[in-house]
């Protein structure tokens, strides 16, 4: 099996055999994966899992911003500063949680 993105060494036989019912039978003894692939698609993973790092990296950094600057004003500024912190983030969960949901699946029914 070739894949565009990817050079598969086959072994001696197909690793997919389709059996007498019909089902399909893949065997990964038969199918090795070059150090050069593993190295591409870590370096894609990376590429697209860093700015997802960062987003959430910058978001902690407003966290800590928010908790500074208020904590200066004081302890009642800063309890309901938290208190609205913890709203929002059980408000939003709901929402990403949706939204990574349905980025899977669309995904996966392009194609990826």
């Amino acid at each position: 099996i070739k894949h565009s993105n990817m050079n598969y060494i086959e072994n001696k036989e197909d690793p997919v055999e389709i059996d007498d019912s019909g089902d399909i039978k893949f065997e990964w003894k038969n199918l090795m994966i070059t150090n050069k692939t593993c190295r591409k698609e870590a370096k894609s993973i990376i590429s697209l899992g860093l700015p997802i790092a960062f987003s959430f990296a910058t978001q902690l950094i407003k966290f800590f911003t928010d908790q500074a600057v208020v904590g200066h004003l004081g302890t009642e500024y800063l309890a309901a500063a938290a208190l609205a912190g913890v709203v929002m983030a059980l408000a939003t969960t709901y929402i990403f949680a949706f939204s990574y949901t349905i980025n899977i699946l669309c995904s996966q029914a392009w194609g990826a």
